[in-house]
């Protein structure tokens, strides 16, 4: 048992202790660095499958890609494949590879080359063919790290959105539809609008109401207009929230729910 140094001069570092290190600062993702040289993006011509420059990197192993690297696709049938970096670690190499099934895409291996495991083999491009044609999926996006940054901001959206999913408020300005005295708010729904409180305008009165109390069967408030205190029903629904005043002559206007 030692102590190793690694950022020291003429230090020893193995290949592991080094990739440990780049996997986690990597937040422990394989897949092209993005933003580096040509990002590792793919064309085709001739039949070929043309790699830009990039990096690309799994469980801290990276690898250089350089402009204009391809490798050649047969046109001999119908197929769906993968084009894909083979890291072998029992080798000690690396090779641009493809592989091909002729119904639906074919599986990869990717073993944890963390823990012990030999061979990653990481796709940077999904194509079908036929006898006469190569064509890339359009709609795939092969794996990417991104810088910090990056994650950081993209997390922070996320946290943000499902913050607002859970927490944020619903407003509607005038109901969706009305059938006889059933007018029905579709924006405020038992879907963003549970748990909270809310505020319909009726007949110049803001009528302050639960939304736990309304889901369900609803409830019934009341609003006061020219000194006369009116019902007015209130139920959330998965559809929609329907506000029924009692007085067909008093219309509801905007709604406003705060979780």
């Amino acid at each position: 048992m030692a102590l190793i140094k690694i950022t020291f001069d003429s230090a020893s570092v193995s290949s592991k202790q080094d990739a440990d290190l780049n996997h986690f600062m990597a937040s422990n993702l394989n897949g092209r660095i993005y933003g580096l040289g040509g990002n590792v993006n793919v064309t085709t011509s001739n039949n070929y499958i043309i790699l830009s420059s990039g990096y690309v990197q799994v469980y801290g192993r990276r690898v250089y890609v350089e402009a204009n690297t391809k490798i050649a696709v047969a046109l001999d049938g119908n197929a769906y494949g993968y084009v894909f970096i083979r890291f072998d670690l029992g080798n000690n190499t690396v090779s641009l590879e493809k592989k091909e099934t002729p119904s639906g895409y074919p599986s990869l291996i990717q073993e944890n080359l963390q823990l012990g495991g030999l061979i990653y083999e990481l796709p940077v491009a999904r194509y079908t063919k036929t006898v006469s044609s190569l064509t890339l999926d359009g709609n795939y996006d092969a794996p990417k790290i991104h810088s910090p940054d990056f994650l950081a901001e993209d997390r922070d959206l996320a946290q943000r959105a499902s913050i607002n999913s859970q927490y944020g408020s619903a407003y509607q300005g005038t109901y969706s539809s009305v059938s006889g005295r059933f007018f029905t708010y579709s924006g405020i729904h038992s879907g963003n609008a549970n748990n909270g409180f809310g505020n319909i305008y009726v007949a110049g009165w803001n009528v302050v109401f639960s939304t736990a109390a309304a889901s369900g069967s609803g409830a019934v408030y009341q609003y006061k207009f020219n000194g006369t205190w009116y019902d007015v029903g209130i139920q959330l629904t998965s559809s929609g929230l329907i506000v029924s005043p009692y007085s067909a002559a008093h219309l509801p206007g905007k709604c406003y729910v705060t979780r």
